[in-house]
C-alpha cells in the first residue's frame, strides 16, 4: 500500500504540526483567560456582567468569523487560509497583551 503525499512527506508533516501547535494555543489562550478573569475583574473593577462578557468574547468571535472563514476556505487555498487565520489571531492577541482598560 503507497501513500502519496500531496506535497512530500516532510512539508505535510510540517503543516500538520505547526496546525497542532496553533490548536494547543488557542485551547491556552481559552484556559488562560478564565484562570486570570478574577485578576482581570479586580484590576479594572468589572462588573459580573462585564467578566461575562470579557469572557465571552472569544467565543462570540467564534461565531461571527466561522461563516466567513468557511467561505473563504472554499474559494481559496486551504493553507494560505489557515497561515492567514493563525497571523491576524497572532496580531490581535499581541494588541490584546498592550490593552490599558477593557475598550482599548
Amino acid at each position: 500500500m503507497s501513500h502519496q503525499y500531496l506535497f512530500g512527506k516532510r512539508q505535510t508533516l510540517i503543516v500538520f504540526t505547526l496546525f497542532c501547535v496553533l490548536m494547543v494555543f488557542d485551547f491556552a489562550d481559552r484556559m488562560v483567560i478564565a484562570a486570570l478573569l478574577p485578576q482581570i475583574k479586580s484590576e479594572w473593577q468589572l462588573t459580573d456582567a462585564q467578566s461575562g462578557l470579557f469572557g465571552s468574547v472569544l467565543y462570540l468571535g467564534m461565531v461571527i468569523f466561522a461563516l466567513p472563514a468557511s467561505y473563504v476556505i472554499q474559494r481559496w487555498s486551504r493553507t494560505k487560509t489557515a497561515g492567514l487565520m493563525g497571523v491576524l489571531w497572532s496580531l490581535s492577541s499581541m494588541l490584546g497583551a498592550l490593552a490599558r482598560t477593557p475598550l482599548s
